[in-house]
């Protein structure tokens, strides 16, 4: 009997700060920053904004282990958030359902304590 293969991890987006090393067309449409040797995938649109970018810092953002380039913009501009900005808006968004979560996390503790 063959054991089933582990299932894969799950994609990531990493985030990348530095600057556009090259944008090739070929094989596959691509995008390559600086201090990696492999280019990333890329649409035709953010082709267009990586060439246009050449010379200033960017940040990308990059989906692995594909190495498919999502998004890049300016480093100067704040359209990237930080970590923890990020993680304020996404609980503030979310507050009341982790909230309620809470509670019925709490009642379920309770009810298996007094179960005992």
């Amino acid at each position: 009997m063959v054991a089933p293969a582990p299932n894969p991890a799950p994609p990531t987006l990493q985030r990348i700060v530095g600057h556009v090393a090259a944008v090739s067309f070929r094989p596959v449409p691509s995008v390559t920053l600086e201090g990696h040797a492999q280019g990333f995938s890329a649409t035709p649109a953010l082709i267009e904004q990586a060439f246009a970018l050449r010379g200033a810092p960017v940040q990308a953002l990059v989906l692995m282990p594909e190495s498919r380039l999502v998004r890049i913009d300016p480093a100067s501009d704040a359209s990237l958030p930080d970590l923890d900005t990020a993680t304020g808006e996404l609980v503030g968004e979310w507050d009341e359902l982790l909230q309620r979560l809470g509670a019925v996390r709490s009642l379920g503790q309770t009810e298996s304590s007094s179960r005992n």
